[in-house]
């Protein structure tokens, strides 16, 4: 009820509204709906690792030969890791979508002009680097598991 009638749905790189939409249109609810559907998307993918770490011939992975020659047990480092990561992805997307939702509910009720600095940029920095920082550890403990392996 404290929305507008018009509310900005796109954005320019400058933050500054570009497209704009009805609040009846319902079409300002994806940025709502977005994050619970790639919240699922992740953990549809966890499971599809799962599904990995009963046939590993399915996956890519560094020293994939080797990789191959390990016990299941041995392999449960890298899987964990691969699940954390789809983890945390979602959950920083997740934060991305939530500021980005508040930052156009400031535009949409005057609040603002533009979408604020801090509701893009700590989001994408943090979405960053958790997608940096879990593929250097995907890669590492792939690399330290199969370091051994002939």
């Amino acid at each position: 009820e404290r929305l507008p009638e018009m509310i900005p749905v796109h954005f320019g790189i400058d933050g500054v509204p570009d497209r704009w939409t009805s609040r009846s249109s319902g079409e300002y609810l994806l940025i709502f709906m977005a994050p619970p559907a790639l919240t699922l998307l992740m953990y549809v993918l966890s499971l599809l690792s799962r599904a990995g770490r009963k046939n590993p011939r399915s996956i890519n992975v560094p020293n994939k030969e080797k990789f191959l020659k390990l016990t299941p047990e041995e392999r449960t480092p890298f899987f964990t890791a691969l699940d954390a990561l789809f983890y945390s992805t979602a959950a920083a997307v997740n934060l991305l979508f939530l500021l980005i939702a508040v930052g156009m509910m400031q535009v949409a009720t005057g609040a603002d002009d533009r979408l604020p600095l801090w509701s893009i940029w700590p989001g994408l920095a943090v979405v960053m680097a958790f997608a940096v920082g879990n593929t250097v550890r995907l890669m590492r403990i792939s690399y330290r598991i199969t370091k051994d392996v002939k």
